[in-house]
């Protein structure tokens, strides 16, 4: 393993040492010496709660590291890509990659206020800081969705949770109750109840929708393993209290657990799978939302993991499929990535426009031109030459293409561009903001 240049050493000093929390104190004593305003003190508390946030994940996030590095059993083996993945996680939490931000403003109301982040991420589901990233981006496309889908008459919005039973810990691993949960999904969306019907029957009652997948460990050492999902539905799924629901459910979840040769027997009492149903309309939908793009699980869950179970994850060249679209709202959300697109080749050709009316020259046609230009925004035009996908780095590593200290030397690089551009770009979007790491060099 290479030794990293990163010290967690102060990771329990960053509240009281931090030179952020030192500037606001002694500001604010400079102004007011004998007792501060409320506003001040409101700042002054905001900072020191953004610092013990910030060392809360640092600690969690640290702890996660020490796991994956073999440091509490060292008799599992790991590999070069569990290396190159603590390596990131490692640059990730370093005091120099974290910053706090004062008087940032929201764009559409001018509201002022504080915040915190990081240069560069590592987009580990591992990492406490990256583990909510692509949250973001889900809502975004979902609420475009919701705006743009039309209803049908009868169709409504609807938001169910579909529940598996709690297993201990040490019963089943987590990458077979993933496995399990994955089998039942796709049984429950695709099988066939009647074989004269051409339709299932999901796609008679649903028509679009998304689905998010989540797990919990309870105080009792149980994983609690759920998905939510948020579906245009037909009226019909309501009869007899969604009786038809859990019973497809059911049905689905018996051949998923037979399927992986585990035995498992419902324990309600009307012997069906519990399926919350929840009626979707204005009041609710952001709650809504909120709830069916929350991350994967909490930073600290991976602690509660046995170590041999977070090696196998952490391993995995491909995690399971957590958030996806499927049926109208699918077409949806392409859709609207094809309009971006459009909107792109439309901003090309103007620009061609304008650089011709800027060099004297006119263009009668502009056709040939725009896949050498619109490549630069990343175009997937059939006329531009095709690109070579780069390899993930977890690939590279794991397959011995790169050695480890190769990698190292182009993380670093990587590293370094990224975080000049961030700056760079906070400074363009927030130009009278403050912005310091929490080593307390201000940049």
């Amino acid at each position: 393993m290479v030794n990293m240049s990163v010290s967690f050493s102060n990771l329990t000093e960053v509240v009281d040492n931090s030179a952020l929390s030192a500037h606001l104190t002694s500001s604010a004593q400079f102004s007011t010496p004998s007792k501060l305003k409320p506003l001040q003190t409101e700042s002054l508390q905001k900072g020191l709660d953004l610092n013990e946030k910030l060392s809360k994940k640092q600690k969690i996030t640290a702890s996660t590291i020490d796991t994956l590095d073999g440091s509490y059993d060292g008799s599992v083996p790991r590999g070069r890509e569990i290396c190159g993945l603590t390596m990131r996680m490692q640059h990730c939490i370093d005091n120099s990659n974290l910053f706090i931000a004062e008087d940032l403003h929201n764009r559409e109301t001018g509201e002022c206020f504080d915040g915190s982040g990081s240069l560069w991420a590592c987009s580990s589901r591992f990492c406490a800081f990256c583990v909510g990233k692509p949250s973001k981006e889900n809502r975004k496309k979902i609420r475009y969705v919701m705006q743009n889908a039309k209803l049908l008459v009868g169709e409504h919005w609807y938001f169910p949770t579909f529940t598996m039973p709690d297993l201990a810990v040490g019963e089943l691993p987590l990458p077979l109750i993933a496995e399990i949960k994955q089998t039942a999904w796709g049984h429950f969306t695709h099988c066939e109840t009647d074989e004269k019907k051409s339709k299932t029957w999901f796609q008679e009652h649903f028509r679009g929708g998304f689905k998010n997948c989540e797990f919990t460990i309870s105080d009792y050492e149980t994983y609690h393993y759920h998905l939510h999902a948020l579906m245009i539905g037909s009226y019909k799924i309501q009869r007899n209290n969604f009786v038809e629901i859990r019973s497809a459910w059911t049905k689905s979840l018996k051949f998923a657990f037979q399927k992986h040769g585990v035995d498992w027997q419902c324990g309600t009492k009307d012997g069906l799978a519990v399926v919350n149903v929840e009626k979707v309309d204005f009041s609710n939908r952001e709650k809504v939302i909120n709830e069916l793009c929350k991350y994967v699980t909490k930073s600290d869950s991976w602690l509660k993991i046995p170590d041999a179970q977070l090696l196998e994850i952490a391993s995995m060249a491909r995690f399971w499929r957590m958030f996806e679209s499927f049926g109208v709202c699918r077409q949806i959300v392409r859709q609207s990535k094809e309009n971006i697109l459009k909107c792109s080749e439309k901003a090309v050709i103007l620009l061609l426009h304008l650089l011709s009316n800027l060099n004297g020259k006119t263009y009668l046609d502009t056709t040939n031109l725009i896949p050498s230009v619109f490549s630069l925004i990343s175009c997937n035009s059939a006329n531009a030459p095709p690109k070579r996908k780069k390899r993930s780095w977890f690939l590279r590593l794991k397959e011995k293409e790169i050695t480890l200290f190769d990698y190292q030397a182009e993380l670093k690089d990587e590293i370094s561009k990224a975080v000049n551009f961030r700056k760079l770009q906070l400074r363009r979007m927030y130009p009278f903001a403050v912005f310091k790491d929490l080593n307390g060099w201000e940049f």
